[in-house]
């Protein structure tokens, strides 16, 4: 005979039972936000009136610290961590550009990574967390290059951001791991939850830059999706939402892959007549930058103005750049770092004394730079 205390107390383990599996089940913080729209496609040089130039470093290059591309920056300790995916590198130079150190080694061996596709830094723990490729885990070493531990996963995971708490990490493709594209994991690699329902296909079309941000806020962006995503105590809240009118990407785009021929969906985005992704995000107090496949973007908080960033034009210097990638764990801070090609083009003004404006001090700065040389970083600070 069922009593009514024997019922409570089967309802009640039935909730907690309940609770207990849905601990990991896919869940998205659907917070409102009204789409911010860009009103106008006039375009606007990022100059002195959105950010200021703090620091110009001209990076060591020498045998162990020789870049193709920058792929991501983190900074802590006036150390300045940065990333060729291309070149699976991760090098640490002083905020004067001075070589420190290598991180993580390529190899088939023990402690040893096939392919390095991203990496962050625990700042509380003044760790850094390697996302690998060949095997599929993660890799934790200190500032100075010491093994500390490492993580195997099953399946393959592209970007990696942390916290104090938590470690969050991207899984753009795989339905079957709960129809989630963001894993949350503890500090040793363990999953606690899934969040943000997935979305897309397996493309193999992505912009350059990088979807996790965290300047200051951590921050997530991915493809088909026009809104930026704060990343807070384990969980996702959209956070903004931008309207490009149309420059946005058809929202029947998805549908139409299944039925129209792939090569002429996948067209679209190759030929960028669409913004399908937003990156590298930067927040300041007054504007909030990013980029997209198409081109720069600032927005005006105060005023909810959004336009376009044309090109960046660095102080005092006839040397432009399209280039900006946030820099981790700072208060609003990115680097712009102008090609090769600008500064050639700048040594022949100077070489054919069409240069007058310039100091010689600046002068001597732009002959100093060759070919070969590893980038130069312009750090400014967004207002």
């Amino acid at each position: 005979m069922i009593t009514k205390q024997n019922l409570l107390l089967s309802l009640l383990l039935l909730f907690v039972l309940t609770n207990c599996q849905n601990k990991n089940i896919t869940t998205e913080q659907s917070k409102q936000c009204e789409p911010i729209v860009l009103k106008s496609h006039k375009s606007s040089v990022l100059n002195d009136k959105y950010a200021n130039l703090v620091n110009v470093i001209k990076l060591e290059t020498n045998d162990s610290s020789l870049l193709s591309t920058i792929t991501r920056i983190y900074m802590d300790e006036n150390l300045f961590f940065i990333f060729d995916r291309y070149l699976s590198k991760l090098i640490i130079f002083n905020n004067e550009g001075k070589y420190i150190n290598q991180i993580g080694k390529k190899g088939e061996g023990p402690k040893e990574y096939g392919a390095l596709l991203d990496f962050c830094v625990n700042l509380q723990e003044k760790q850094i967390y390697l996302l690998c490729d060949h095997p599929n885990k993660m890799m934790v070493f200190d500032y100075q290059g010491n093994f500390i531990r490492e993580k195997y996963f099953d399946i393959l995971y592209h970007q990696i951001m942390a916290d104090n708490q938590y470690i969050y990490i991207e899984d753009p493709y795989h339905k079957e791991i709960k129809q989630s594209q963001i894993i949350v994991l503890d500090t040793l690699g363990n999953v606690l939850s899934y969040q943000l329902p997935i979305i897309g296909e397996e493309f193999s079309i992505f912009p350059f830059g990088n979807f996790f941000t965290q300047n200051p806020y951590p921050y997530y962006t991915r493809r088909f999706d026009n809104s930026i995503y704060e990343l807070k105590d384990g969980k996702v809240e959209k956070k903004y939402t931008f309207d490009f009118n149309e420059l946005n990407l058809p929202s029947t785009f998805l549908d139409d892959y299944h039925s129209d021929p792939q090569e002429k969906a996948l067209n679209l985005l190759r030929n960028d007549e669409y913004i399908y992704a937003l990156t590298e995000i930067t927040e300041g107090k007054k504007y909030l930058l990013f980029n997209t496949n198409k081109k720069i973007y600032i927005l005006d908080k105060e005023e909810k103005f959004l336009q376009t960033i044309h090109i960046i034009q660095y102080s005092n210097l006839p040397i432009y750049s399209s280039m900006n990638i946030s820099i981790g764990n700072s208060n609003g801070m990115f680097a712009s770092f102008p090609s090769s090609y600008s500064f050639e083009k700048t040594k022949e003004s100077i070489s054919t004394n069409k240069a007058n404006e310039l100091s010689q001090e600046q002068k001597d700065f732009i002959m100093s730079i060759k070919e070969d040389d590893n980038p130069v970083l312009f750090i400014y600070q967004l207002k």
